[in-house]
């Protein structure tokens, strides 16, 4: 496949992370507490400004209880 760039990865990863919070019905602080990461962090992933740690990914879809693969899906653009 192509190389997709930073700036479209960010993008994807905030919207499936953007799906699965509004899916779950859990807030950003929600999250935070649950995955163990700073609320601001959360948020600057939302808003696609900041790349996600490989631990964070993966806390984050401990949280939600989904697997790592639905929140870095770049087969279905979700926005």
């Amino acid at each position: 496949g192509n190389n997709m760039s930073e700036m479209e990865w960010l993008q994807i990863f905030a919207g499936n992370l953007r799906y699965y919070l509004e899916m779950h019905g859990i807030s950003q602080n929600e999250l935070a507490k649950r995955s163990g990461l700073e609320q601001g962090s959360i948020s600057r992933y939302i808003a696609a400004v900041q790349m996600p740690g490989i631990k964070a990914v993966v806390n984050i879809s401990n949280a939600l209880g989904i697997n790592v693969d639905e929140l870095i899906n770049f087969d279905t653009m979700i926005y």
